[in-house]
């Protein structure tokens, strides 16, 4: 993963996934960062993250013949403009990204030291 982003000193990765060179994420303890669709994009979560994650147990739909093995996470910030979206792992893998995410959204004191 380190080709692909490079952290910054004292930096630390919460959670991530890489599918291929066109489909990865990373969570860290000071920013949200994903290439998803072509698009490499990246957010600040110290003001906080409000998230979706979709089918995230992967439970198949009536009319489907499989359940999804991937699905798709849109994280926004709440109060910059600005989200990235990512593919993750549907089923029990889910929780890295979700749990990874939830840090970001009840951690507060992160939110106004890192703010100043």
């Amino acid at each position: 993963m380190s080709e692909f982003l490079a952290l910054d000193p004292g930096e630390l990765p919460i959670a991530s996934a890489f599918f291929s060179s066109e489909s990865w994420w990373v969570i860290t303890t000071r920013r949200i960062t994903s290439h998803f669709r072509g698009v490499i994009s990246s957010l600040d979560p110290r003001f906080g993250v409000e998230a979706e994650f979709g089918n995230f147990k992967g439970i198949k739909r009536s009319g489907t013949q499989d359940a999804p093995a991937t699905e798709i996470a849109t994280v926004s910030s709440a109060k910059v403009d600005g989200q990235v979206r990512f593919e993750f792992e549907a089923g029990k893998a889910s929780m890295a990204p979700i749990y990874g995410c939830m840090f970001w959204s009840r951690v507060t004191r992160y939110h106004h030291a890192a703010a100043g």
